[in-house]
């Protein structure tokens, strides 16, 4: 990934172990031109809610032809916590702390180089950053809507003040429009850390006498669908800043297939300040089970941009590499032999693969997630035995979901025996192994998967020999393929 314009690449490695349903292990790993970082971890999910623990050290150097080349090593150490209440409360709780100064992440440096590069100046708002925190409240009103605050504090090194955040966001449902209101106080300190590149060495100005700035923030938001699915959205929103910013926007957003994998959106905006601006931008998105394809287009008074994108995950399993969309903390892996080409419901895009495993990128952790299954659209010669499941897993928590699958060739024997009487509901069919592939139903008429392509099959309905016949069956070339064969058969008593 090409990061900030600086033509610094970089990549990120993420490794996840669930060790049981209450504990996860994480790491992983950053790695630039110059710049590394490790992170490990650990998520324990308890009753009494979810706590996550993750340390990252950076090791970096800010530019070696600037003559900047010592490198510098620094701790940040996260915590976080988050519970859900049956109340319609949850409550997420993170801090974060800084060891040293030398701490740095990576859009720092390569702002930082960019600025070498351009001698222009750099500001940053985690540079020399000491201390976060943020906490969220969510709670649920039923029919009358949704509540939400939440607040953050960044505290910084070097006498610089502090950054503070606070917001608090009202949407409800009415009928099939969408209405949303949020307010917002943000208090921001001046002149981050900045670097200007004078000839041939780096100056660094670290002046934090200006006083904080304040801004408050009010914003509208309406959804109404367009016709009688809400598959399509005409939004609208507006807002209005103390510091004498209007803004306007209206777009249209929704799905193009039935299973909303496909997803687009056109937004227009005008933003109003000492003069006017305007935009207008497209974009739109697929969703496949082994990745995320997306692009855009936008143009403005002074600009055009045009971007595409593919993102996605490796997930590594006992059954091997699977493939998966961009996965979030709680996520699932499903398991189905055979089940090629079965669509996951409600998760966009996601099907089993030819292995047998799928990947449902997110769950919502504290609440009884359904995953289920459609064959609809199976390949080969399966079936699934149970196409729904439900779990309730902790935040954080890797699960994994096995479906029972049956394999083989699709027959409907039309059983009769040999002197014309008709085989008891209920006999059981089972093949050379004694596996029982099926039962006999209404009219002696038995569906079952046949494990060859030809074969010796037994009935029994009972212990006693006379309750028992077999017959041979041969599925021809042009059988193989169908979806469903019917083939009447005698079935021969052994006495």
């Amino acid at each position: 990934m090409n990061y900030l314009g600086s033509g610094n690449y970089f990549i990120d490695l993420n490794y996840e172990y669930g060790i049981n349903n209450m504990l996860t292990l994480n790491s992983g790993g950053r790695i630039g031109e110059d710049y590394y970082a490790l992170s490990l971890g650990t998520v324990l999910g308890t009753e009494w809610g979810a706590v996550g623990i993750t340390a990252v050290h950076s090791f970096s150097r800010l530019s070696k032809e600037a003559g900047l080349d010592d490198w510098e090593n620094g701790w940040r150490l996260g915590v976080n916590y988050s519970r859900s209440f049956e109340t319609g409360t949850s409550v997420a709780l993170a801090g974060y702390h800084y060891s040293t100064e030398s701490f740095r992440e990576l859009n720092d440096v390569l702002g930082v180089r960019k600025a070498l590069e351009r001698s222009d100046i750099f500001t940053s708002e985690t540079y020399k950053q000491r201390s976060e925190m943020s906490l969220s409240i969510n709670q649920s009103l039923d029919d009358y809507g949704f509540l939400y605050v939440s607040g953050s504090k960044r505290q910084y090194r070097d006498g610089r003040d502090d950054d503070d955040q606070l917001q608090l966001g009202y949407s409800v449902n009415l009928g099939q429009w969408s209405l949303g209101l949020t307010f917002s106080r943000q208090y921001s300190s001046q002149v981050p850390v900045q670097y200007a590149y004078n000839d041939d060495y780096l100056d660094s100005l670290t002046d934090f006498n200006a006083p904080r700035t304040k801004e408050d923030l009010l914003s509208l938001t309406i959804s109404i669908p367009l016709g009688t699915r809400q598959s399509n959205m005409l939004n609208m929103g507006a807002s209005h800043s103390s510091r004498g910013m209007n803004s306007y926007n209206m777009g249209v957003s929704g799905t193009v297939l039935e299973d909303q994998s496909w997803t687009y959106g056109v937004n227009a905006s005008l933003q109003s300040d000492d003069g006017t601006s305007k935009s207008l931008g497209v974009n739109t998105q697929k969703r496949f089970s082994q990745a995320t394809l997306s692009g855009s287009y936008s143009i403005a008074d002074s600009y055009q941009q045009m971007s595409a994108g593919i993102s996605g995950a490796v997930v590594a399993h006992a059954g091997g590499l699977t493939l998966s969309q961009n996965l979030s903390d709680t996520f699932a892996i499903v398991e189905a032999k055979g089940a090629n080409g079965a669509k996951v419901i409600n998760s966009w895009g996601t099907e089993v693969n030819s292995a047998g495993y799928a990947v449902i990128p997110t769950l919502t952790p504290y609440r009884m997630n359904r995953v289920t299954l459609d064959s609809g659209n199976m390949l080969g010669q399966s079936e699934l035995l149970e196409t729904q499941q439900q779990i309730a897993p902790y935040a954080g928590a890797i699960v994994k979901l096995k479906f029972e699958t049956r394999e083989g060739y699709a027959v409907l024997f039309m059983t009769q025996k040999t002197n014309g009487g008709v085989i008891p509901i209920g006999a059981e069919v089972v093949d050379e192994n004694g596996q029982v592939l099926g039962m006999v139903g209404q009219a002696g008429m038995a569906y079952i998967r046949a494990p060859a392509s030809n074969g010796h099959l037994k009935v029994t309905w009972g212990e006693l020999s006379e309750q028992a016949c077999s017959f041979d069956y041969a599925l021809s070339e042009a059988e193989l393929s169908s979806e469903l064969v019917r083939m009447p058969v005698n079935c021969q008593s052994s006495i």
